[in-house]
């Protein structure tokens, strides 16, 4: 999380520095921490936030939070219906 700078300006020619950035500190625990940002700004969100051990960062045009960057699949808004239970046994 040190190099985050360091890295995101390496990437920034190949993504642009408007592509959406998540880095998730901790998952899965009770301390998670999610920081979404962009290449050109998701440095800063980390220095901010203090995180200076092991995260995972995802880069990519699929994190994006606009309308239509977000998976249906996983939208809370999404409908969802239970399949109708089998009576035959």
């Amino acid at each position: 999380m040190t190099r985050v700078r360091e890295l995101m300006a390496e990437i920034a020619p190949e993504y642009g520095p408007d592509c959406p950035v998540v880095v998730v500190h901790r998952a899965s625990q009770p301390q998670e921490l999610v920081l979404r940002g962009t290449v050109a700004d998701i440095a800063d969100a980390v220095e901010r936030a203090g995180l200076r051990q092991a995260a995972v960062i995802l880069v990519g045009r699929a994190l994006d939070p606009a309308p239509g960057g977000e998976s249906f699949l996983y939208d809370p808004a999404r409908p969802r219906v239970s399949p109708p239970s089998d009576s035959t046994g």
